[in-house]
């Protein structure tokens, strides 16, 4: 059966990736995969690092047919406050009371039992019993709203409030993107997501805080570890929560032991899932879950003290810590530094160790000056360095800061009046700072615009490909870049600021610097229907010209810190004095005396055609004669020896030692070393100098002896894999090769001579013995518990020349625009997916330098080993938290190999490879299990690897200090002497910090720039039709969780990652090892016809009564659109709902469609599930609008995620908070273009939720005015001849034809007065009975808003029904009467002419002087001043109080 689904892209941050929605229906049988289970497992990378945005959404249907391959299956579920505050004195003084009470227990406390029978919590959970599931369907969730916080929960008023943090599930995905990493290493490459070599352990000191606000950080203690990445602590308030163990960014190893937090255990809860949980939050409302007080009270006190101790330190050092900064940071330049050095400088004690708390105290300081300094988020609680930012960049970017302020102070001055024109304050200027960011609005406004002239604007975080085409030729490139010079040096400041921000991610942790870039991208007025993420501020810089607009964002890393990066000045230096070295190198040898000269010997280089440096090259001897029972050989892996010239203090290592390994992306190679240097001097070549590993083995595989030595070679091959499978006869089928090009036709690949048919018949022997070697010694490893795979990794190219791959070098542009005609072309090549673990995939001639390499890596590491050398070693530590490797392979993998012809399911290998445990670095050998190895460390590659060329110098050493006493160093004395090494021990633990984490930082960038150049090409291809792509996919499903409302797959047709939406109804279960089938129906882009039904539709809808809110039947739709062919209009409507333009109601069954605005379908493609389901809850409540607790109830999205989603539809100008009569209280949203319904808002009457008193009161007074007119006839009265008289109502006297002297005194001393006005000289005659002339509630209605005595917007929005209420209200009051169908003022009613003000009409009112005169009662009295607009001079209201 086919059912609908949808294909799109996700956006997360700055990550994309391409989802399928599935919307299946039934259920599925398993059925067993021929070849084992097949897929492959990838990191999410992204377009952008805030990663980028998905380009694009795809529709298709699914075979709801489902095979599995799972045998078996384990079941598993800117400133920061230094200063104290004074409940931590109090719960230190209540600590110490029940410490030093007797047994620990404070006195008077019978009974710590509050579970007791008969007790409280007993009555409470009896009453929930037979009452509270009662009402569970009738009212609200009991937890309340700020109580709701990302998968953390504590036990009581949540300590997550004060560490609201953004980094929820980081544990999960940091796990995914390893094994994703994983699969696109080589096995060498392995151990590049080494973990934390830090690990929690029980009684550890944290600091949990968050990057996403500036609250005060927790010290807390760390219990255990529980499952999915969380871990659970104990807080110095006394609280326990459950956190993402990434959270804490500080550790203090060991604070306490294991014995002071081990009583704490019983009282904690040991939970697992979201579910449990959630179940332990409803539990805690009639339920006590915290610790008891004398439990945990020795704990908080050690903590409280350790507090008190910081707080004494900051005192004591408050004028050196306040000044961080100032002391530590250079001028212009970046500076690299660690805690220690930091304490040493700040508190001038570099030859005191520092304490714990003076070490926390420092770091607590840096991180409070904010912007100054950078932690990596990811290494920081590991290698506690830290970034120290220039000088100068601190203060641009507080000028800039200053700048922004201004310029918003002036725009909150500056309204706008109703024809759209600026309108100041009397005497306002605009200050010269704010002049700045205007001139730059402008001209940044004015750039878009010209950008966009040439490439669309997206609502992925990048902009379209070129409209102005250029082909790739031989002497022409296909880009073509055109340069202005706008900017001035103001704006180049205000350009480095938005770069900091969405380029370099400096602002993290800042909400007070990051919410003003997106303030600027917003007053240009052109990303109103985009958002102000990250990812929209780095498309804002592609389209201003400061980056081009294919850029890839991850070399901008500012923790990656790549030479061509720009933060770097030192740096830049360094790299430009290597650049320099080219002419005079001052290489010497320092290995020349003892190197073997290897002659004829064959050495043969298996690598790709495009390879640069050659790093290892093999060869093969006979150790025996070739008719012994037991033949034996010698295998020599030669690798490249650059460390012999380069000694550790060299230009060239130090720049090795900052980089950790050359960076390789499609774009752009950056080098660890010169490529002048490896390619004219250390790669190897004939006549090159090598260091050889040497194995003497047996025909199992098993190494009998070993030798190192320092060599030269003379004959070498150069072979490629395919040539060297083709040599020794091996069957390769890894299935159809998939090519998938954009933007042109790629240049033809360099002319290369293949050596094989010039091969002799001793170079063929010699590759077969070498692959049978492999072959046996894979099988070894095997034996010993290690894994053979064969991973296969798509291969991106990027051609922007034709000469040559890649991009031009290429800086951000700060002097103006840069428009880019043409784009690069983009090649992706790739292969269906296969399992790793198959059999099959043994036969692939890769397994040759795989096993040769991990051979040399054994020996160099074994060799080190026997000798007592310390280097860097690499090997395995089984996880706490999981199942041992050998249970789990008895429990699982083998039962699933049983079932699957002896090989081994994908998905439960994957799993299997968490359980082998994870790779850390250390100075002593470990096993490494994954390998099978007693001995590793890597050796292989010294030219792209620093920690190669630490291992090769030791080597080296040793060598020499060997040769130089013509003695063995072998030895099992621990403690002998090795002063002769480069590095010792310490030295080596200390780079180890630094070192693992650089080397996951760039696995991670090189698969993030693979990753976003595949997606460019997706983008290209589904968005602009540059290329064709598969109309069926089959997706595999890796590994088992759903984040949040999708699933990583990976398609089996292009061996690429795809998002899986989880399935909204039915009773599908989707599990690890399924295969969905997936049909593919390409969507282009919107045709002109749809543009034009649309618009006329979305105008028909504004024009009508009910507005947007207005649906269209079938009938409608058929006659707006002059369609006649049922089948014809579901095509057109179908258009408009796969772009998100319209939207599907029913209403007694029968269905009617909606549409919306273009920015918001736009903003809807760019949605991830949660958010398009929130936003669709939004837009089915209409004009009543929902409550967030509602969104929270009905979407089933995480009710910690809400708030943050509702925030960011509401800044994107999606949704809008409106205040409800019914419940002003509470928060309502309803969509942005929607007007909210009169029983919502309370109609013209209400203002913002609040009832405007004065509008009633202004139109009441109107209507009576109106109606008075028509109600009565005046008539003259006869004048009386008496005078009128006054009454001093203070004396009791009447006094005929004279007043009342006033007594002398201040004016606001004077006694208030009541004044009898004269009798007034007309009479009132009522109209003849039977008189229908009275007005009517539509003719009151006419009036009133036609006349200009209310607010245009309030008579413009007042309807018949809302004058008819203040009818009614009148009538009651005694001031109209209904007279037929019309009204009339009651005889003598009283009123106020419109416009008018009348300073005696105050009968009632009681005053002084100073209220009698006109000032006291002046509406503009404000303005009022000697040469205003107003002054006593021109005052109209003088006159008429001295006439009155």
């Amino acid at each position: 059966m086919l059912t609908k689904t949808r294909l799109v892209p996700t956006v997360k941050g700055d990550a994309f990736t391409w989802e399928l929605g599935l919307r299946t229906r039934n259920d599925h049988g398993p059925d067993k995969l021929a070849d084992g289970s097949k897929a492959r497992l990838s990191a999410v990378a992204a377009i952008g690092s805030d990663g980028g945005t998905s380009p694009g959404r795809w529709t298709n249907t699914s075979i709801t047919s489902r095979r599995r391959d799972r045998p078996a299956r384990r079941q598993s579920t800117h400133s920061r406050s230094l200063h104290t505050r004074a409940r931590h004195a109090q719960q230190a003084t209540t600590v110490q009371q029940v410490l030093d009470a007797p047994g620990g227990v404070p006195p008077g406390l019978p009974s710590l039992d509050l579970n007791r029978p008969g007790g409280i919590r007993e009555k409470l959970r009896q009453w929930q019993e037979t009452e509270g599931k009662q009402i569970e369907h009738t009212f609200e969730p009991k937890l309340a709203v700020e109580e709701t916080i990302k998968d953390e929960f504590s036990n009581i008023t949540r300590i997550g409030d004060a560490i609201e943090n953004d980094s929820t599930g980081r544990e999960e995905d940091d796990e995914l993107q390893s094994m994703g990493e994983f699969a696109r290493s080589a096995t060498e490459d392995l151990d590049v997501q080494a973990t934390d070599p830090r690990a929690f352990s029980m009684g550890d000191l944290v600091e949990l805080f968050s990057m996403g606000s500036e609250k005060e950080s927790t010290i807390a203690v760390y219990v255990r570890t529980l499952a999915q990445g969380r871990a659970q602590f104990y807080t110095m308030q006394g609280r326990w929560v459950i956190l993402p163990s990434s959270v804490a960014q500080y550790t203090i190893p060991g604070w306490v032991s294991r014995k002071a937090v081990a009583p704490l255990l019983k009282y904690l809860p040991d939970v697992v899932t979201s579910e449990e949980i959630e179940a332990l939050k409803q539990q805690s409302f009639s339920e006590d879950l915290s610790v008891p007080r004398h439990i945990a009270a020795p704990l908080i006190n050690r903590m409280v003290e350790f507090h008190n101790q910081s707080l004494d330190v900051y005192r004591k050092h408050a004028p050196a810590l306040d000044n961080a900064h100032n002391i530590l940071a250079h001028e212009t330049d970046l500076r690299y530094g660690s805690l220690d050095s930091a304490a040493n400088v700040l508190l001038q004690k570099s030859d005191d160790r520092h304490s714990l708390a003076t070490l926390f105290t420092v770091r607590k300081a840096l991180l409070h000056a904010g912007f100054a300094f950078g932690f990596h988020m990811r290494s920081h609680r590991t290698t506690q360095y830290l970034q120290i930012r220039s000088k100068a960049q601190v203060r641009m970017v507080e000028e800039v800061r200053g700048w922004l302020r201004a310029w918003q102070d002036d725009l909150a001055i500056t309204s706008t009046t109703s024809e759209g024109g600026p309108e100041r304050k009397p005497g306002h200027r605009t200050s010269g700072e704010a002049k700045r960011v205007h001139s730059f609005v402008k001209k940044c406004r004015e750039l878009v615009i010209k950008s966009r002239e040439t490439r669309d604007v997206t609502a992925f975080g990048n902009i379209g490909p070129s409209k102005v085409k250029i082909e790739l030729t031989p002497t022409q490139d296909s880009i073509n870049i055109i340069k202005g010079t706008e900017f001035n040096s103001d704006d180049k400041k205000l350009v480095q600021f938005i770069e900091a921000w969405a380029c370099n991610d400096m602002f993290a942790g800042l909400p007070r610097l990051s919410a003003l870039p997106p303030l600027i991208m917003q007053a240009t007025g052109l990303y109103d229907d985009i958002g102000g993420g990250k990812s929209t501020g780095f498309q804002f810089l592609q389209e201003i010209g400061l980056l081009l607009p294919f850029e890839n964002r991850v070399r901008f890393d500012e923790h990656l810190l790549l030479p061509t990066s720009q933060h770097s000045r030192p740096l830049q230096y360094l790299m430009s004095s290597l650049m320099d070295m080219e002419s005079k190198p001052d290489f010497e040898d320092s290995m020349k005396h003892l190197r073997h000269d290897w002659g004829s010997l064959p050495v043969y280089c298996i690598d790709g055609a495009s390879a640069h440096e050659i790093d290892d090259g093999l060869s093969v001897e006979r150790a025996n004669s070739a008719d012994s029972a037991s033949p034996e050989w010698w295998a020599h892996i030669h690798i490249a020896n650059p460390t012999a010239y380069l000694p550790r203090d060299h230009p060239m290592s130090k720049m090795a030692r900052h980089m950790g390994e050359s960076v390789y992306m499609p774009e752009r190679a950056y080098m660890m070393l010169p490529r002048w240097a490896t390619q004219g001097h250390f790669s190897l070549a004939p006549n090159r100098p090598c260091l050889t590993f040497s194995a003497r083995l047996n025909g199992r595989g098993e190494i009998i002896e070993q030798k190192i030595r320092s060599g030269l070679i003379r004959n070498v091959t150069r072979l490629t894999p395919s040539e060297v499978t083709q040599i020794v006869g091996l069957n390769r089928d890894q299935g159809e090769e998939v090519v998938l090009t954009v933007g042109g036709t790629p240049p033809p690949a360099p002319e290369r001579i293949s050596p094989v048919s010039n091969m002799k018949p001793q170079d063929v022997e010699n590759l077969k013995a070498l692959q049978i070697l492999a072959e046996r010694r894979a099988t070894f490893r095997n034996a010993a518990g290690g894994l053979f795979f064969n991973v296969q990794k798509p291969e991106v190219a990027v051609w922007q020349s034709y000469n040559k791959t890649g991009l031009g070098w290429d800086h951000p542009y700060r002097n103006g625009s840069r428009i880019v005609h043409g784009d690069p072309i983009i090649q992706a090549t790739t292969s269906p997916l296969r399992n790793w673990f198959s059999a099959a995939q043994n036969t692939s001639a890769d397994i040759l330098v795989r096993e040769m390499m991990l051979l040399a890596c054994e020996i160099s590491t074994a060799w080190c080993a026997e000798r007592q050398i310390p280097t860097i070693y690499r090997g395995s530590v089984a996880k706490a938290d999981l199942m041992p490797a050998e249970e789990f392979y008895e429990t699982t993998v083998a039962p699933a190999m049983a079932l699957n012809d002896g090989q081994m399911p994908l998905h439960i290998a994957l799993d299997y490879l968490r359980h082998v445990g994870s790779i850390v670095l250390t100075t002593k050998p470990l096993k490494h299990r994954l390998l099978g190895l007693n001995y590793y460390g890597k050796v292989t590659s010294p030219l792209r690897r620093y920690g190669d060329m630490i291992l090769h110098w030791q080597i080296e050493a040793a060598l020499r200090e060997e040769a130089r006493t013509d003695t063995s160093l072998v030895t099992t004395d621990r403690n002998a002497s090795r002063s002769f090494l480069p590095f010792s021990e310490s030295v080596l633990k200390t780079i180890i910090l630094g070192l693992q984490p650089r080397e996951s930082l760039v696995s991670r960038a090189k698969a993030s720039a693979e990753q976003f150049w595949i997606n460019m090409l997706l983008f290209r291809a589904h968005h602009y039709g540059e290329t064709e792509l598969p109309q069926t996919l089959r997706c595999y499903v890796p590994q088992a969780g759903w984040a949040g409302f999708s699933m990583t797959v990976v398609a089996e047709e292009l061996n690429l990652d795809f998002k899986m939406a989880r399935p909204e109804r039915g009773s599908v279960v989707v599990m690890v090892g399924d295969v969905w089938e997936c049909r593919l129906l390409r969507m282009t882009k919107l045709s002109p016809k749809g543009h034009e039904r649309h618009d006329l539709l979305f105008e028909t809808a504004k024009k009508s009564a009910l507005g947007l809110k207005k649906s269209f039947s079938q009938q409608d739709l058929m006659s707006l659109w002059d369609i006649t062919d049922a089948a014809q209009l579901m095509i057109a409507v179908q258009e408009l709902i796969q772009h998100s333009l319209l939207r599907t109601l029913r209403a007694d069954r029968i269905l009617y469609w909606s549409p919306r605005p273009w920015e918001v379908a736009s903003a809807l493609s760019n949605f991830d599930n949660d958010e398009r389901l929130i936003y669709e809850a939004v837009e089915n409540a209409e004009a009543t609008g929902i409550w967030i607790k509602r969104l929270k109830q009905n979407t089933g999205v995480a009710p910690q995620n809400v708030p943050k989603i509702v925030k960011k539809l509401e800044s994107s100008r999606l949704i809008k908070n409106i205040k409800s009569v019914k419940s002003i209280a509470q928060k309502t949203y309803i969509c942005f273009h929607i007007e909210p319904a009169d029983d919502v808002t309370g109609g013209s009457f209400f203002d913002a939720g609040d009832l405007d008193e004065s509008l009633v009161e202004e139109l009441s007074n109107l209507i009576v005015f109106h109606v008075r007119g028509q109600s009565w006839v005046d008539v003259k009265r006869k004048s009386r001849r008496e005078a009128p008289i006054d009454v001093d109502e203070e004396e009791g006297e009447e006094r005929s034809g004279q007043k009342r002297r006033a007594g002398s005194g201040d004016i606001e001393d004077a006694a208030p007065k009541k004044r009898r006005r004269s009798e007034p000289e007309v009479t009132q005659v009522a109209y003849p009975a039977g008189s229908r002339g009275y007005p009517t509630a539509e003719s009151i209605h006419n009036f009133v808003t036609n006349s200009n005595a209310i607010r245009p917007t309030k008579a413009a929005s007042l309807t018949v029904q809302e004058v008819q209420g203040i009818l009614k209200v009148l009538v009651w009051d005694g001031k109209l009467e209904k007279v037929g169908a019309g009204y009339r003022t009651c005889l003598g009613v009283s009123y106020k002419v419109p416009g008018s003000y009348d300073f005696d009409d105050r009968e009632g009112e009681v005053g002084n002087g100073l209220t009698e005169a006109p000032c006291g009662r002046c509406p503009v009295f404000d303005l009022c001043a000697e040469g205003g607009p107003v002054n006593a001079g021109n005052c109209v209201y003088f006159d008429q109080w001295l006439k009155a």
